[in-house]
């Protein structure tokens, strides 16, 4: 069959992949490099089962044409058929399975904190009735500061730095009273008063902001919140690169065009995380040491201190010294 290559990894397409999973998978083509269709602006797989209970090894190819393979995989049985989350097989390099092999040791994310989407599409419709800009507001209320994707950075909130664009208008400083989030979700006034990882939902890496309680954030963003572990020590290791090449691997068939990836909480509900007691503190000193060179935009600390969080990420995970120049080619 040739289809869309949302079969491999897509949500919706999940309850199909249960059915193709107590088959015989023999091989998947990844076409997505290849125009298969003149007049169409897709990105086409064909798969190959057979109709039998004998699991065999599964061939993963990636097409350099309609005809020939540029590279690809060979996918044990035990491997493949544990989940139906083909997507992260799709590739060239068999240490980049072994990488991702590593991380899913870990513990999913959604078992050591809360992972939610921001908003609803109502709400988010509500809340942007509701926005003003600082300037405007005439009495001493209680508010919080709105921010979203386009505005989030990794460690980073720029708000009154840019323009923050949000359904059709623009913000330069804009805010939501807390009688007005009341008024729209008593809970999401809940959430947005909370310590939390605020996370953009469409970029080429994972972006992640940590706030004491300042903000509320719009549609297409997540939040993360209620954490069994520090959440600077999450910080790190979400905008570490390692996190980041499991994602865009772990969650291939989601990306869309100029390499952006769809992010979101079914997707980073599934992060594993590694909570190694000995590396908590340290991390999360770096962290803070990060911020606050972002804050100044010191270029020569924010290296360091990059280096040394994704350094301790490569070790909590036990990625070596040619898995690491894997993951960096990334970069």
């Amino acid at each position: 069959y040739i289809v869309p290559n949302k079969l491999i990894g897509a949500k919706y397409t999940e309850d199909l992949r249960k059915i193709l999973i107590n088959y015989s998978m023999q091989e998947i083509r990844d076409y997505s490099s290849v125009e298969v269709f003149s007049e169409a602006d897709v990105y086409p797989i064909v798969f190959r089962l057979e109709k039998s209970s004998i699991r065999n090894c599964v061939n993963m190819n990636i097409m350099d044409s309609r005809t020939n393979k540029g590279g690809g995989i060979l996918v044990k049985p035990e491997l493949f058929y544990r989940d139906i989350y083909w997507d992260r097989y799709m590739t060239e390099n068999q240490e980049t399975v072994n990488i991702i092999e590593k991380l899913l040791l870990g513990t999913p994310l959604s078992e050591i904190a809360e992972v939610k989407g921001a908003a609803t599409v109502s709400e988010a419709y509500e809340i942007k009735n509701e926005l003003i800009n600082l300037g405007e507001l005439v009495d001493m209320k209680e508010y919080k500061k709105f921010i979203n994707t386009g505005t989030i950075d990794r460690y980073v909130s720029l708000w009154d730095h840019k323009k923050t664009k949000y359904i059709k208008d623009s913000y330069m400083q804009p805010i939501i009273l807390n009688d007005s989030i009341e008024k729209v979700n008593k809970k999401r006034l809940i959430e947005s008063s909370k310590e939390k990882i605020i996370i953009g939902g469409m970029n080429k890496y994972l972006e992640c902001y940590y706030d004491t309680g300042e903000y509320i954030a719009g549609k297409s963003t997540s939040i993360i919140y209620d954490s069994k572990v520090s959440l600077l020590y999450l910080l790190g290791l979400l905008n570490s690169r390692l996190i980041s090449f499991y994602y865009r691997t772990y969650f291939k068939s989601l990306s869309l065009s100029g390499g952006y990836l769809r992010i979101g909480p079914p997707q980073l509900s599934k992060i594993p995380i590694i909570i190694d007691d000995n590396k908590i503190k340290g991390i999360e000193r770096d962290v803070i040491n990060l911020i606050e060179s972002y804050d100044i935009n010191d270029i020569r600390r924010i290296e360091e201190y990059e280096s040394l969080v994704n350094a301790n990420v490569y070790e909590i995970y036990g990625v070596s010294e040619k898995e690491i120049k894997i993951v960096e080619k990334e970069y």
